[in-house]
């Protein structure tokens, strides 16, 4: 999700739809298929909770304390959980965690 929202957002800030990108995204064979049902909700900017994204942030942390336990290094994990910790402090833990994208993309030019 944190990378398919970013890839909408680098698009977005080169001038290209979300949608342009997303149809792009959502038919690459290695795009996960979950993508397909939450690009609307990005599309729409509604984050109705489905999936909270304070219980995805939850989840990472979890992963990230048992790899730290059993002296397993991801990087890329831990970045995403701060990532999330961060929407979470900006009072999005309720809403669906694909408001990921609503965190990222609030400084895009012309996107309000």
């Amino acid at each position: 999700m944190a990378a398919y929202s970013e890839t909408l957002v680098l698009g977005e800030a080169f001038g290209f739809s979300k949608d342009d990108v997303a149809r792009v995204l959502l038919d690459a064979p290695v795009t996960a298929a979950f993508l397909k049902t939450k690009h609307p909700l990005i599309a729409e900017n509604n984050f109705e909770e489905h999936f909270p994204l304070c219980w995805m942030r939850k989840d990472l942390h979890l992963a990230a304390d048992a790899a730290y336990k059993n002296g397993i290094a991801l990087p890329a994990l831990n970045s995403i959980k701060e990532l999330y910790g961060l929407a979470e402090k900006q009072g999005f833990g309720r809403k669906d965690f694909a408001a990921i994208y609503a965190l990222l993309a609030k400084d895009i030019p012309g996107d309000n």
